[in-house]
C-alpha cells in the first residue's frame, strides 16, 4: 500500500491511490490547509516524488551522473570508485553536514518522504515536532508511516505555506524556488518548473 493509499485509509476513504476532490478535501482537513495551500503542497510533492511513487532516495548513480549532479564533490577517479554504490555515495555527499556525525549517517539519513527529508538534523527536528524519537531511531518511518507529515513539516518549518495565498504563475514560481532552490526570492529557474506548474494547475481544479 502506498503512502497516498495509507493516507486515504486513515481518513476512511477508498484507498485507490488517486487524488480527486474528496481526497483533496481530506488533505485540507487533516492538515488544516486552505485550498490554495493544498494545491501547492500536493503539486510540489507530486513533482518531487514522481507522482507519489518515490519516497526514498535511491542514489544508485553511474559515475557520469555523479559528476553531473555533484561536480564539486566528485572527480572522475572517485566517481568511478563510488558508482552504483548508494551507501558510499550517500556517506560521501551527506557525511559531516546536516547534523550527520556518525560514519554511516549520510546513508541512514538520506532523503525520504515526498520532499526528501535529508540529514540527521532535519530528522531530529521533525521527530521533535511530533514528539516521536522513534523517527530518528528508525528513519525509514519517514518513507512509510510519516511520509506526508514530513512534507507538511518541511513546508511549515520553512514558512512555505505563507507563500501560498493564490495560484498565480508568479506564486507557483516562488513556491517552486523555495522547494527546489531553498530560496523563494532566488533569480534562478528551479528544476522541473514546467511540471510543477502543470501539477499546480491540475490540483487547483479541486479548489471550490
Amino acid at each position: 500500500m502506498t503512502a497516498l493509499q495509507k493516507f486515504q485509509e486513515s481518513r476512511r476513504l477508498k484507498p485507490d491511490g488517486v487524488i480527486g476532490p474528496v481526497t483533496f478535501a481530506a488533505f485540507c482537513t487533516a492538515y488544516d490547509l486552505t485550498a490554495a495551500q493544498a494545491a501547492h503542497f500536493l503539486a510540489q510533492c507530486h513533482h518531487e516524488s514522481a507522482g507519489f511513487t518515490v519516497l526514498s532516495e535511491n542514489l544508485n548513480y553511474s559515475a557520469e551522473r555523479l559528476l553531473a549532479i555533484w561536480p564539486n564533490r566528485y572527480d572522475t577517479e572517485l566517481a568511478l570508485k563510488h558508482e552504483r554504490k548508494p551507501s558510499a555515495i550517500a556517506n560521501h555527499v551527506y557525511g559531516g553536514r546536516m547534523g550527520n556525525v556518525e560514519p554511516n549517517d549520510g546513508w541512514r539519513f538520506r532523503g525520504r518522504g515526498p520532499l526528501q527529508l535529508t540529514g540527521r538534523s532535519n530528522y531530529r527536528r521533525f521527530s521533535e515536532s511530533l514528539n516521536l524519537p522513534a523517527i530518528v531511531e528508525d528513519p525509514d518511518l519517514v518513507a512509510t508511516k510519516y511520509a506526508f507529515s514530513s512534507a507538511i513539516w518541511f513546508f511549515r518549518a520553512n514558512n512555505i505555506f505563507d507563500l501560498c495565498a493564490d495560484i498565480r504563475p508568479e506564486t507557483v514560481l516562488k513556491v517552486s524556488r523555495a522547494i527546489n532552490l531553498g530560496n523563494a526570492n532566488s533569480t534562478k529557474k528551479p528544476n522541473g518548473l514546467a511540471d510543477r506548474e502543470k501539477q499546480t494547475i491540475f490540483y487547483s481544479k479541486f479548489i471550490t
